[in-house]
This record gives structure tokens, C-alpha cells and sequence, in this order.
């Protein structure tokens, strides 16, 4: 259950992300070269840290060890999935 948990909690932070991109990209993505960096650099940033974290998490899920999700523990705890 706590794998789940952990797991919904990322995928929520995911699409909360992907939201906050989508708006950095509409509005400082129109400037013509420092806007086409920034979004890149932002989605290569996110993309590798939401990628690491889920292997990690699904590597330590598959070996049954309890791994605590940094920042994204709490928000787990809080969701009722039972």
C-alpha cells in the first residue's frame, strides 16, 4: 500500500509539472532563443529527476524495501488509498 501510495504521489507531482511547464513554455518560452533553453533545460531537468526517482522507486518496491520518497512522503501519507 505504501508503494502505492508513493507512487500515486509522484504521479500527481508529474502532471502538476508538466502544468507548470506547459505555462513557463506559453509565456517566457515566446522569447526567441533564451525561451527555447530554458523550457529545454526545465524539461530535461524534470524528466531525468521524475525518471530516477520512479526506477528507484520501483527497483526498491521489486526487492521489498521500504524507501521514503524525499519532499513526497508526506503528500503519500495523506492520500487515502487503501
Amino acid at each position: 500500500v505504501k508503494h502505492c501510495r508513493q507512487g500515486f504521489a509522484l504521479f500527481v507531482v508529474e502532471v502538476a509539472g508538466l502544468i507548470l511547464i506547459a505555462i513557463i513554455d506559453a509565456t517566457l518560452g515566446m522569447i526567441p532563443l533564451l525561451g527555447y533553453l530554458l523550457i529545454l533545460i526545465l524539461r530535461l531537468v524534470f524528466f531525468l529527476g521524475v525518471l530516477v526517482l520512479s526506477l528507484m522507486g520501483f527497483f526498491r518496491a521489486q526487492f521489498g524495501e521500504e524507501w521514503r520518497l524525499p519532499y513526497l512522503d508526506d503528500l503519500a501519507d495523506r492520500l487515502p488509498i487503501e
